[in-house]
């Protein structure tokens, strides 16, 4: 009989299941219970791969320092350490030979001192040990008002994890280096130094200690000790949670000289430097200084107030890492003094696409990028959206040959857009929609065809013309950029004129990519009109009398049949 060979289950780490069990039959040491033994070889026949643990029987004799912690009727509880001295995180069976009783090896799981189960077994945390040593602790500390003492005690009782936050009374002589940020009607920012610092769950060491120097923000809310009520709900709306994409707070200190009460915050962002502005809103980058994670913070203009539109564009961004091809978001802020909302955005180090194609060499290149605008477009219709405002300069670029789409201010439900009000960069604007029609999907499809002029010409379309209301009459009686046909393959040039179409209903609702001849076009340099506008801005003016300019045209609703037209004239 010839040798069989078994292919390993991870060939990575060159792992063989039979040979593993062959080998367990032969190290394995034996209960002497026949039942135990089946019962051990049965689990041991369940391994199937490398990290899996071997259940196996444990001689009594390989455990010390063994520790009750729990008993009850039935069952009895211990701490033990392993032979290797390493805590024991398997399982297996073992018999204690005075009593001759059977014993469960189960991983360590409860806390030493009072024999509650761990919330989390790797954390080696045990909320009743900490709830129990802070309440010892509620006479070493007082705010002197009875309120802010019930609150500090409510939070600290709250924690439910090793990484929460333990919310306390802060001594204001605790701080160092206060240096002012920003201030306004309602009060005023600090940064500082907390020299003792925050508490922090050391799990080596199985106890709270101190991080010394730490930044903090300090938020100094004007006239507090006499609107108590008003200040803790303030202190209500940050988190004591480290992962909950919401401003961390440590707690409460007052100012000795005013007796405003302050909220002691984490040190947020920082290194502020604008880059880029709009009609809209102000982006800036910036880090957020814990994490040194760059940031795009989104300033949007006259904000004060929560609207639908808002709440709108926060919701249009993705929660994932641009696997979407759209801008993800991670939160929303404010800022104090303005009152302004600002959203929270992941920064994109390659710029725009209108400054990224300067980089940009080779057809393959250029296809990658429009494969991932037209996917980030796809998720947006799938969730019947429009964009709306689809251009060169919403669409940011990672520094290769992936895109995202950004500036998610007008992107709205199909059925539910404002068409009174026209916005955009006029020429990547449909003419149905200049002409006060509806916006739809194949509008964001026209914006996407001028992009695909823009990709292979490296060129704004109508760059020489001043955006008025000559040029979008131009375009609503089907005046599109000129292209030299040699510049472009010829797959290439008819799809972008189909997206171009005057009818929406005969543009493509997809794109598929193929792979293209290298086109090498011409670095051309143009002068720009200096009414040319590349940033979205209002356009109803140049827009509101196209039909008394232009006697000789009809406006069409192409989601009307032939027949309907010919039944009117």
């Amino acid at each position: 009989m010839g040798v069989v060979e078994h292919v390993a289950i991870n060939i990575e780490y060159k792992w063989c299941k039979p040979c593993r069990i062959n080998e367990l039959e032969k190290i394995c040491i034996k209960s002497g219970n026949q039942k135990i033994d089946n019962i051990i070889q049965t689990m041991q026949l369940e391994i199937g791969d490398y990290c899996d643990q071997i259940f196996e029987w444990i001689p009594y004799n390989q455990f010390v320092n063994i520790k009750e912690i729990r008993r009850d009727d039935f069952i009895k509880s211990y701490s033990i350490k392993g032979y290797s001295g390493k805590t024991v995180k398997i399982y297996g069976i073992s018999q204690d030979p005075n009593t001759k009783n059977y014993i469960m090896v189960l991983e360590d799981g409860y806390c030493e001192n009072c024999g509650d189960q761990y919330i989390v077994l790797s954390d080696k945390w045990c909320r009743s040990c900490q709830i129990n040593n802070l309440k010892e602790k509620f006479g070493n500390w007082t705010s002197e008002n009875e309120k802010i003492d019930n609150f500090i005690q409510e939070m600290q009782l709250s924690i439910n994890r090793y990484g929460d936050i333990v919310f306390e009374w802060v001594p204001y002589d605790q701080f160092d280096k206060i240096n002012d940020i920003e201030s306004s009607d309602f009060g005023n920012l600090h940064l500082a130094l907390w020299m003792d610092g925050p508490l922090h769950y050391n799990r080596v060491r199985k106890k709270y200690i101190r991080i010394n120097d730490k930044r903090v923000t300090l938020k100094c809310l004007h006239d507090s000790r006499n609107s108590i009520d008003e200040f803790l709900n303030e202190a209500k709306s940050y988190s004591i949670k480290y992962f909950d994409n919401i401003l961390t707070i440590y707690g409460i200190s007052q100012n000795p000289n005013t007796k405003d009460y302050i909220l002691v915050l984490q040190d947020g962002y920082c290194e502020k430097c604008e880059i880029g502005t709009g009609g809209f809103a102000t982006v800036y980058s910036a880090k957020w200084r814990d994490s040194n994670i760059m940031i795009a913070l989104k300033y949007l203009h006259n904000s004060q107030n929560i609207t639908n539109e808002f709440l709108n564009e926060a919701k249009s961004y993705s929660i994932k890492e641009c696997s979407d091809n759209i801008l993800p978001i991670y939160g929303i802020s404010q800022n104090p003094d303005t009152r302004n909302y600002i959203i929270v955005l992941k920064y994109i180090g390659g710029g725009n696409l209108g400054e990224h194609i300067k980089k940009v060499y080779h057809w393959p290149g250029k296809l990658q990028l429009l494969v991932s605008i037209i996917n980030g477009l796809k998720i947006i219709h799938k969730n019947q959206k429009v964009h709306r405002d689809l251009h060169i300069g919403n669409i940011l670029c990672n520094g290769g040959y992936s895109a995202c789409i950004s500036d998610m201010g007008l992107c709205g439900e199909v059925d539910n857009i404002d068409k009174t009000k026209i916005y955009g960069v006029m020429p990547y604007v449909a003419p149905e929609v200049l002409r006060g029609c509806i916006y739809t999907h194949a509008a964001d499809i026209y914006s996407f065809g001028m992009i695909m002029y823009f990709m292979t010409t490296k060129r704004q379309p109508f760059a020489n013309y001043s955006h008025d209301q000559y040029l979008a009459l131009s375009i609503c009686n089907g005046f599109r950029p000129e292209i030299n046909e040699q510049e472009v393959p010829k797959c290439y040039n008819e799809l972008m004129k189909k997206c171009w179409d005057p009818n929406p209903k005969n543009r493509p609702n997809a794109v598929e990519s193929e792979e293209y001849r290298r086109a090498n076009p011409k670095n051309i340099q143009l002068t720009i009109h200096p009414e040319a506008y590349y940033t979205s801005r209002l356009l109803n003016p140049y827009t509101k009398d196209l039909l008394k300019w232009d006697n000789n045209s009809t406006l069409i609703d192409f989601t009307k049949s032939s027949n309907d037209y010919s039944a009117e004239q």
